[in-house]
């Protein structure tokens, strides 16, 4: 039998084609062996807390640069080591202004306070001898106003010249360009009663409130109530907060922006990381059915993977953010769910291989007792070993777990468990004191810094600030809204809107300063930002920067007075805004050279 030329050519090219999809065939099972393994189970750089610069080795009762008087409001003290740990400044902490004075390092700066604690004519005495000495005052709260009015020495040290109002209420507030990261903003619905000064030539405001019929009643854009402002007294700058904006975090912001208005320049390190983290997200069960069902026509299960995860990736495609997933395989582990199928979690881990994602576990659940927690993580250990036996899970967000639970599982080897591998947590903010921090001396604990479906004017300036302090965020996105809903506002096409909006609006600028992570990168770069140590001087138009411990690589803000980088050695350099530059540091000394850029707002 003769095979013509023709027929010969069709056989040929249905036979390459057949070894061709036996070829992609087994292309694809290496690549679904590959999904489920953690790329970051690994990590590149390990870096311990006892190899780190936290507040042990920082806080010196001799030689110190900054003084913190301890105050009633512990949350307070505990900000401004923090801020002194994040910024390597050695400090002491005093009970009150005089055992301070009488301990006064050579090497002090900085003293930080609380001016509810000024109360008498002496302390105010102690204050102007300090401000005389050069050392800069930042009053983190005002002295009661009926104290700051009977003291003109008081008065004179706060740039005070006198006050309109002793109790007045704004009609929201303006933070000026140029204090912190990201611009002028006018908040209208920050609302606060503070006392309205009418302040001394020479100071410069930072914030102020705004009053309702400002126009009509004649009032000056110079005239507004200063909420944060500085007077320069003799030797020193005297800085003043006239509000109650430091209850948390956005305190680092401001200490941070403060300390940069001391000098011409000043460089601090950052963590340079912008995260995002979904939590019960993927979701592997199929609960809350009938509610699901009735307003979305899906089962839960499926409404997950086939809306809610291609509007995510759509979502994080067009901001170029990185996912970060924490799996929530059930959230009512009391009552009997339809099983978990293999099917659901292999398509979960491809589609966040294909995305270059990354997944880690929730510990979030409805219950009530920490027996059902610990049921959980034994039901948890069991599916996975199950299903995805090779993966090691190195995130974890509690959720609402409680911590004597996890913690006897966390990084515990010796127990057969999901969580004993990891090396990081992802807390809610409100259930840690610092925001980035070692919980153990291995696993580094990371905070959520905002919601990501809310976005208020108490939490745009809270972004601001921790951005400033540390060109960090950790969204936060809890699917669990989305799963069990509480009223119209938890709809997913509502909720999946604000995301968009919000991480396209807030974050732009964020996110052209700084880096977009997952969670492992960002644990790595929180690291080495811990345990940096460096120098910096300046002689004529070069800036020398000395870092010790570098561990790969740092991040650093450099923050100037009208001039511009035109060359660094050893790391490299971006403008985030005028002025103000990020700085990349490879070798462990790097010189920068600046000149003049007095005619920036010409361009």
């Amino acid at each position: 039998m003769t095979i013509s030329k023709s027929n010969f050519i069709v056989i040929s090219v249905v036979l390459a084609a057949v070894l061709f999809l036996f070829q992609f065939s087994n292309i694809s099972a290496q690549y679904t062996s590959q999904a489920t393994k953690n790329k970051n189970a690994e990590p590149s750089i390990q870096i311990q807390a006892d190899s780190t610069l936290l507040e042990n080795k920082l806080e010196n009762k001799t030689d110190y640069s900054t003084a913190i008087i301890q105050n009633e409001i512990l949350s307070e003290s505990i900000m401004i080591k923090e801020w002194c740990t994040y910024t390597k400044r050695s400090y002491c902490v005093f009970q009150d202004l005089e055992s301070f004075y009488e301990d006064l390092s050579r090497s002090c700066k900085l003293l930080i306070l609380n001016g509810k604690n000024v109360t008498a004519q002496k302390e105010i005495d102690t204050l102007v001898s300090i401000a005389e000495r050069g050392i800069h005052i930042i009053f983190t709260a005002l002295p009661n106003t009926a104290v700051i009015e009977s003291s003109t020495d008081l008065c004179t040290l706060l740039g005070i010249e006198y006050t309109k109002d002793a109790s007045f209420r704004t009609n929201g507030m303006i933070l000026y360009e140029g204090f912190l990261l990201g611009g002028e903003k006018t908040y209208k619905h920050l609302k606060k009663t503070i006392p309205y000064f009418h302040l001394q030539t020479g100071t410069k405001k930072y914030m102020v409130g705004t009053i309702k019929d400002q126009k009509k009643k004649k009032i000056k854009n110079e005239d507004l109530p200063p909420v944060i402002w500085r007077n320069a007294y003799k030797n020193s700058f005297v800085f003043a907060i006239n509000s109650d904006l430091c209850t948390d975090h956005t305190l680092l912001g401001f200490l941070t922006a403060m300390w940069s208005e001391t000098s011409s320049y000043y460089m601090y390190p950052v963590i340079n990381a912008q995260s995002v983290v979904f939590d019960n997200f993927p979701y592997l069960a199929n609960e809350n059915k009938r509610a699901i069902q009735k307003q979305y026509y899906y089962k839960p299960r499926s409404l997950f993977t086939d809306v809610i995860w291609p509007d995510v990736t759509s979502i994080l495609n067009a901001t170029k953010d990185t996912f970060t997933g924490m799996i929530a395989p059930q959230l009512e582990y009391q009552k009997n769910a339809d099983p978990i199928s293999k099917d659901t979690i292999d398509y979960y881990f491809k589609q966040t291989e294909r995305i270059s994602g990354e997944l880690g576990l929730s510990g979030s659940m409805l219950a009530k007792k920490d027996t059902d927690f610990e049921q959980k993580i034994q039901k948890d250990t069991q599916l996975m070993e199950q299903y995805v036996p090779d993966y090691k899970y190195t995130i974890f967000a509690p959720g609402n777990m409680p911590e004597n639970v996890y913690n006897n599982y966390i990084g515990d080897t010796s127990k057969e468990s999901v969580l004993s591998t990891i090396h990081t947590l992802v807390m809610p903010k409100e259930k840690t004191d610092n925001l980035v921090h070692f919980y153990d001396n291995d696993i580094l604990s990371l905070s959520n810094t905002i919601d990501g479906f809310s976005h208020t004017d108490k939490q745009d300036l809270y972004m601001r600030s921790i951005e400033t302090a540390l060109g960090y965020s950790c969204i936060n996105v809890d699917m669990q809204r989305v799963l069990y809903p509480t009223s119209d506002k938890d709809d997913w096409t509502k909720l999946s809107k604000k995301l968009s909006s919000y991480l396209n609006t807030y974050w732009a600028v964020y996110r052209n300063a700084f880096d977009q992570t997952d969670i492992s990168h960002t644990d790595i770069r929180t690291r080495q930002f811990l345990s940096v140590n460096y120098k910096v001087y300046r002689y004529n138009d070069t800036i020398n920067l000395s870092v010790t411990n570098l561990h790969g690589s740092a991040s650093f803000v450099l923050n100037l007075s009208n001039e511009k980088i035109t060359a660094i050695t050893g790391g490299t350099f971006q403008k985030i805004e005028h002025n103000r530059y990020r700085i990349t540091v490879t070798d462990p000394d790097v010189i920068i050279d600046v000149s003049s850029d007095t005619d920036w707002r010409d361009k």
